[in-house]
């Protein structure tokens, strides 16, 4: 699948090597011209306010602010990104039927449970672009 190498990728994950990992795996793609981490919630939300990306891999345990945190205020203040809910894969190793449920219920549509392969984030990557074309 060939898309422009326009795209923008956020990886908001506190641990470090999780990080470094897929921005590793993203930069394998060749579709990103830039990746952004972010490794605390508060940071997160700033930088997804300000700024348009069209992938957003989202750990769902981070300080300062969890994820489902971020997804309330972000999809209640508004983002730069008129489809950030379907830029968003939600990356996590305990994806429980109530947190499923709260993120389905704010439009997330992508998930994948830790831990997972680059195939796999290969994939995930290639539906979210293919769903904000």
């Amino acid at each position: 699948m060939s898309y422009q190498r326009k795209n923008n990728a956020i990886i908001i994950d506190d641990e470090e090597d999780v990080c470094e990992t897929l921005k590793l795996y993203l930069e394998n793609t060749k579709l990103f011209s830039s990746i952004v981490i972010s490794q605390d919630g508060m940071d997160a939300t700033q930088k997804l306010i300000n700024q348009r990306f069209s992938v957003i891999i989202l750990d769902l345990k981070i300080p300062k602010k969890n994820g489902l945190e971020i997804l309330s205020n972000i999809s209640k203040k508004g983002s730069t990104n008129k489809n950030f809910t379907s830029s968003i894969i939600i990356s996590s190793g305990n994806l429980g039927k109530d947190v499923l449920n709260k993120a389905l219920k704010v439009g997330v549509k992508h998930f994948l449970v830790k831990p997972f392969d680059e195939e796999q984030l290969k994939q995930k990557v290639e539906a979210v672009l293919k769903a904000i074309k």
